[in-house]
């Protein structure tokens, strides 16, 4: 008897199977010939067919939106919140929130419904605990070893909460150039471990979706500051090659893309990058004096939140978890984008990469610090992440650094005195290995001491600014 059972089952689930694939069909051609009553018609129909998703519910209040009926609109864009906080969906919640506003700006109570607890559990742990104090102030260690010393490589790495700021060390001497180390024990550099070092998949998940920076944004922050993200966000829905801001731009927002996908152009850089569905574009403006490092336009469609930059700084002022979070993000992405491009880290397999990655601490240069004088010795390895890094004594006068640029690498290897001075023209980020550990990084990856070893030679292509 339960084998009939089963075989009725069976046939049931493959019958509400074939009629959702005639029904998708169905909207498709409708969509196809511009025939919004039909579409509607087929979605009416989908909506319970497919309980769990929740992009059917999005797409009928569209439709009637499309269709001039906003009263309508406006309760399947409340339906389609719902669904979407249940199944994870924490960016396209606050898309729908901010739709309702929209279409009944009356509707203020949208915006206490969306709620991180269903996302929060896909992503499992917070990467940033919301109850961690705030970190110690940078530990004041003896000098450098000397190059030819060899030290312990750092066999973790702690999660970013503030990164550390380069300050000159009290000891150092007349003659060098050197900052205060972060003791790895205590410092809070990013967490390497959960970098993407490959592209993403082609079709996201929940799970898959959780885990990336757009919902990390809304997700990891405190309730409030979710609140008054979702408050201050701008629903923005552009067709097209629309250029959303110029290379050169003062950063002055950043996007959380909800549907669609971006192009990024650098103007170095030949081929560009494409950024889509749960990505965020622009977190560079959590920077003070921050410039667009690229252009950025519409790939065809793209539906994106954006906040702008006077919010986030207040936000980060009222609560600086925020920044952390904030900080972690914009890092996750400049060190992945570097593990894939930089020269240093190219010739290893995505697990090496993360293990050399280790090896470096992040860094933040407010403006107008002095990375290396002429004449003096450099205290480290450096590579510009964000930020911008002017040459003002020596060769190169009145450059500006490229991100991506290597510099102090002949100081080490020579042993030698910078032939440049580098000064910060903005905030900074820099990925740097201080020279105790240099010995051992070079030893344990040949590969990439060749590379710094051909740049002390010859400075094309890459630049290298020689400190």
């Amino acid at each position: 008897m339960n084998g009939r059972s089963d075989v009725a089952s069976d046939r049931a689930i493959k019958q509400v199977s074939s009629d959702v694939n005639v029904l998708r069909a169905r909207w498709d051609t409708a969509v196809l010939k511009g025939r919004h009553d039909d579409a509607l018609e087929v979605l009416l129909k989908l909506e319970p067919a497919e309980p769990r998703e929740p992009r059917w519910t999005h797409r009928i209040a569209d439709t009637y939106r499309r269709l001039g009926r906003a009263k309508e609109a406006e309760a399947a864009y409340e339906r389609a919140l719902t669904r979407y906080l249940a199944e994870g969906f924490l960016p396209q919640a606050v898309a729908m929130a901010k739709l309702v506003l929209a279409l009944n700006p009356a509707r203020t109570d949208v915006v206490e419904r969306v709620k991180p607890d269903q996302a929060r559990a896909l992503r499992g742990p917070a990467r940033l605990p919301l109850s961690d104090p705030a970190p110690p102030r940078d530990a004041v260690l003896p000098p450098p070893s000397p190059v030819g010393a060899r030290a312990s490589l750092p066999q973790r790495a702690t999660r970013v909460i503030e990164t550390p700021v380069l300050a000159p060390a009290d000891d150092e001497a007349d003659d060098e150039v050197r900052f205060s180390e972060v003791d790895r024990a205590t410092s809070f550099d990013i967490d390497v471990s959960e970098l993407d070092v490959a592209p993403s998949p082609a079709v996201l998940d929940a799970e898959r979706l959780s885990m990336m920076a757009a919902c990390t944004l809304f997700a990891d922050v405190p309730r409030q500051a979710l609140k008054a993200m979702t408050e201050a966000a701008e629903l923005v829905e552009l067709e097209g090659q629309v250029v959303l801001f110029r290379e050169g731009d003062s950063a002055e927002s950043l996007y959380a893309v909800i549907e669609g996908a971006v192009r990024v152009e650098v103007s170095e850089v030949p081929e560009g990058a494409t950024i889509g569905k749960g990505e965020l574009v622009g977190e560079g403006c959590i920077l003070d004096g921050a410039v667009r490092t690229a252009t950025v336009r519409v790939d065809g469609h793209l539906v994106a939140l954006r906040i702008p930059k006077a919010s986030l700084t207040s936000l980060v002022e009222t609560d600086p978890r925020v920044g952390a979070v904030l900080l972690q993000l914009f890092l996750r992405r400049l060190i992945g984008t570097y593990m894939q491009t930089s020269p240093l880290f190219k010739p290893f397999e995505p697990s090496m990469r993360l293990e050399i990655a280790r090896t470096f601490e992040v860094r933040r240069a407010p403006s107008r610090t002095h990375l290396t004088e002429r004449g003096r010795r450099s205290d480290g390895l450096y590579l510009v992440l964000a930020g911008k890094i002017s040459i003002v004594d020596g060769p190169g006068e009145g450059t500006t650094l490229p991100v991506g640029t290597v510099f102090g690498q002949r100081s080490l290897l020579g042993r030698t005195v910078a032939e440049r001075t580098l000064v910060t023209v903005s905030e900074c980020l820099v990925l740097r290995l201080p020279a105790q550990r240099f010995a051992s990084f070079a030893v344990t990856y040949p590969p990439a001491l060749a590379f710094l070893s051909e740049l002390d030679l010859d400075e094309a292509p890459q630049f290298s600014a020689g400190g």
